[in-house]
């Protein structure tokens, strides 16, 4: 399957911006982003549902809609809101009715008990492993970071990253600092603190994410903010705060989607 420069819009919102995707046999692949981030609108063109107003969209060499009448596109989608929770025999004959040369599913987990979400991804890993493909989205980090092959990160229908896990940490790079805030310290005082390229705040415990990580240590305990302080490499929701939170300004500018990984069709 293949995106060639798409664009999807809604009246005054583009759900779709310009998005360039392939997915090749054999592997699994997440598309992660946040509520309206344009996952489903995505889904929904790959299916031939929705049509593009800019650029191509493939299955198979063909048109969504052929190679989904012919039976090569499985499908199962999450609409309406969450559906009853089904065993993992249930939700694969779903999905796997027809012999499906492409899983297509939406939110897979949230037709799972926690349980038997082991048990269903390794059923996935098996029929990928023989030349079929999937593809899921997800909100969840932990469900894309540990099952997919490949994470295509979407913001405001724009692909900001594609690659492993791995490449896309390594890509966004530095440190995560946290610490608690402390009575005096402003959230423009941290953002201005050397080293510091973004942040989030929830509650009072203050995330950064650091290119000098020495040197904003520095700086927060010359201002006496080492309560609960926390130094670690970034992780993938480190990775995906970057590449969708709002850049401070004058700091850091947003990352592109990541170089292509070698050898897709």
């Amino acid at each position: 399957m293949s995106f060639r420069g798409v664009t999807k819009t809604f009246g005054a919102v583009r759900a779709v911006a310009g998005a360039d995707l392939s997915v090749a046999r054999g592997e699994t692949v997440a598309l992660l982003g946040r509520s309206g981030a344009g996952k489903s609108t995505m889904i929904g063109l790959l299916l031939g549902v929705e049509r593009p107003d800019m650029g191509t969209v493939r299955l198979f060499g063909g048109a969504p809609g052929r190679a989904v009448a012919e039976g090569r596109v499985g499908v199962m989608l999450q609409e309406g809101g969450p559906i009853r929770r089904a065993t993992v025999r249930e939700v694969l004959t779903i999905a796997l009715a027809g012999g499906p040369e492409l899983l297509v599913l939406d939110e897979p987990a949230a037709a799972l008990e926690r349980e038997a979400r082991s048990s269903f991804w390794s059923s996935l890993r098996g029929y990928a492993g023989r030349g079929n493909a999937v593809l899921f989205s997800t909100r969840s980090l932990e469900e894309a970071d540990r099952y997919a092959d490949r994470i295509v990160v979407i913001d405001h229908g724009r692909i900001v990253a594609d690659g492993t896990s791995e490449r896309i940490k390594e890509a966004v790079g530095g440190h995560a600092v946290s610490f608690d805030l402390s009575d005096g310290l402003d959230e423009p005082t941290i953002a201005r603190l050397p080293g510091v390229v973004s942040m989030s705040v929830r509650g009072r415990r203050v995330r950064l994410r650091s290119d000098d990580s020495d040197a904003t240590v520095i700086a927060l305990a010359a201002r006496g903010a080492v309560h609960r302080l926390e130094v670690r490499p970034a992780t993938l929701e480190d990775a995906f705060l970057a590449l969708t939170t709002d850049p401070l300004p004058g700091r850091i500018r947003p990352l592109g989607p990541l170089d292509d990984p070698p050898g897709r069709g």
